[in-house]
């Protein structure tokens, strides 16, 4: 499974997202605002997302950390 995470610095849930993964042990990429992308460049790839983590799995995008919990959960 391929795991992005795009956070960025001060996020709580960014932080937890991580450390659901983690604990999962599963591997992801954690891409942070300001060094790996812009907000412009956010915006652009989430139109539909103001609020961070944005987390994609397999090159989709399944929301932020409620919905990474969930699928986590779920498995």
């Amino acid at each position: 499974m391929d795991i992005e995470i795009w956070g960025k610095n001060f996020c709580p849930y960014c932080e937890e997202s991580k450390i659901l993964l983690e604990e999962a042990e599963l591997e992801y990429r954690y891409r942070l605002l300001g060094e790996d992308f812009t907000a412009e460049e956010a915006r652009e790839e989430f139109p539909r997302s103001s609020t961070y983590p944005k987390i994609l799995m397999d090159g989709h995008w399944i929301g932020g950390y409620t919905e990474l919990k969930r699928i986590l959960d779920a498995e």
